[in-house]
């Protein structure tokens, strides 16, 4: 069940901080999780010797992790572009604020990226407490249960009934 949270939480996260293009998007989706996840402090709670890796390496792992994370905003916002797409979102007001003072190319996706990272985190507790509740308290109600069952279904499925 955790694992199902966790991957739950990453896709309500990346949705609100990146656009629905990258929730949707299997590829784009595991490439945000393997990066946010080399990047996560959580790990040197869980794995104290990921912090002497990070120190001796000058955070390589991270910095790589971030630079993937920018390039594949880059992707998002460059399909959006020639989409002629101006969905209003979080990822839309991030890019047009750092463009506004001034940044532009690697730096101005390096910047969002960092943004990216830091509001998923900063959303990181509560979600997953929220999400975990959410479940626990379907499982203790069936019919709520049945109900969200059949709402993934209809919205799925795109039935009308």
């Amino acid at each position: 069940m955790f694992t199902e949270i966790k991957r739950a939480y990453f896709r309500i996260g990346f949705r609100c901080w990146c656009g629905e293009e990258a929730s949707s998007n299997e590829a784009y989706m595991e490439r945000l999780i393997k990066n946010f996840e080399a990047i996560d402090p959580e790990t040197g709670f869980v794995n104290p010797s990921s912090v002497v890796t990070t120190i001796f390496t000058r955070q390589s792992r991270e910095k790589a992790a971030l630079a993937d994370i920018a390039e594949v905003l880059k992707l998002i916002w460059n399909d959006r572009i020639q989409r002629g797409d101006t969905t209003e979102d979080s990822l839309g007001v991030c890019m047009e604020t750092r463009q506004s003072e001034g940044l532009v190319g690697e730096a101005l996706y390096a910047q969002v990226a960092a943004d990216v990272v830091l509001f998923q985190m900063a959303s990181n507790t509560n979600l997953y407490a929220a999400l975990s509740w959410a479940f626990i308290d379907l499982l203790r109600h069936p019919i709520h249960l049945y109900v969200v069952k059949a709402y993934a279904y209809i919205h799925q499925t795109g039935s009308k009934c």
